[in-house]
């Protein structure tokens, strides 16, 4: 039988696939190739059974006054660097946060963005934060919080 026929004209059911995007090899790579290696958990623990993942601390934590808001603060930071590949395997984010004064610390969450606006903080108080990450999916415990950080929120010149 000759193969010459399958790319002609209503014989070429073999060759109907869409060619791949650049998007979707990346895709396939991870699925393929990193997704099998992030089955290894982080930070095991003592006693662990081994299907616990917990991240280390977010990075990078900044806290920032918005231009006329005295009672927000823009708090952004950045996933963990030894996660592998967080927009395929996302994270999700608790805040916690203390005035300067000693006030309660407030615990706040889970968000899965890396960036949070806090409302309701006292104006012309420092704000001390932290953030802790876990895995979207549950799986494991939250990370111990990230370094501290601290802002003040916008006041009137």
């Amino acid at each position: 039988m000759s193969l010459d026929h399958l790319g002609t004209r209503g014989h070429d059911h073999w060759n109907r696939a869409a060619p791949l995007s650049l998007p979707d090899m990346k895709w396939l790579w991870v699925v393929a190739f990193v997704a099998p290696a992030c089955a290894v958990p982080y930070n095991h623990t003592a006693g662990s059974t081994g299907d616990e993942v917990k991240p280390d601390p977010p990075e990078d934590l900044r806290v920032s006054p918005i231009p006329g808001e005295t009672k927000k603060l823009l708090l952004e930071w950045s996933p963990p660097g030894s996660w592998p590949f967080p927009e395929y395997f996302p994270l999700k984010y608790r805040i916690r946060y203390a005035r300067e004064e000693g006030s309660v610390t407030k615990t706040i969450g889970p968000y899965e963005q890396t960036s949070y606006t806090l409302t309701g903080v006292v104006p012309g108080t420092l704000h001390h934060i932290q953030v802790a990450a876990k895995d979207i999916t549950d799986s494991g415990e939250f990370s111990a919080w990230s370094l501290p950080a601290s802002g003040m929120p916008w006041m009137e010149p």
